[in-house]
């Protein structure tokens, strides 16, 4: 709903962002760490990259031609999902090793470059206005479309299940 009505590359920017402050802030602060300053870096970080994907997927979709969209997209996927289970590894020997300084300069220096080629590219602009509806609204129809819809269930479920392997391996 957000990525439809607003700026995607601004979305993009503030959502690198947040998670880089959020996750150095965590960093600096981690001999004084306190349950809910984890709790809280993990809800940031979580929230920043849900509203990542959908915002990424639709910015590239509007900067690249329907012909290379398809390789983009796949490919960009695929690096996605490699790797979050290589990274998950590599942060697991870090942290048993007790490297932090290592471990926040693999994640913060990542976040910077990408931060930095974002603002490098292209602001897309729209062509026809869109009218901006209630986010409220437009939540509530895109659940009842969900429930009202037998294939979009399936595929819903299907995801979930996906979702539940990916995470616990």
């Amino acid at each position: 709903v957000l990525v439809d009505q607003y700026n995607k590359k601004r979305l993009l920017l503030i959502a690198l962002i947040t998670m880089g402050m959020t996750l150095l802030i965590a960093f600096i602060t981690v001999n004084k760490a306190t349950p809910m300053l984890y709790i809280f870096t993990q809800m940031v970080v979580q929230l920043c990259g849900s509203l990542i994907r959908p915002a990424m997927q639709a910015y590239v979709a509007s900067i690249f031609s329907k012909e290379q969209f398809l390789l983009i997209f796949t490919k960009s996927a695929t690096f996605t999902i490699s790797g979050g289970i290589v990274g998950a590894f590599i942060g697991g020997i870090l942290v048993t090793k007790s490297l932090l300084f290592v471990l926040a300069l693999i994640i913060l220096v990542p976040i910077a470059i990408s931060i930095w080629l974002l603002s490098t590219l292209p602001i897309v602009t729209r062509l026809e206005p869109q009218q901006k509806q209630n986010v409220i609204k437009e939540i509530i129809s895109g659940f009842h479309y969900c429930f009202t819809n037998n294939y979009f269930l399936q595929l819903l479920v299907l995801m979930a299940i996906g979702q539940v392997i990916y995470h616990t391996m």
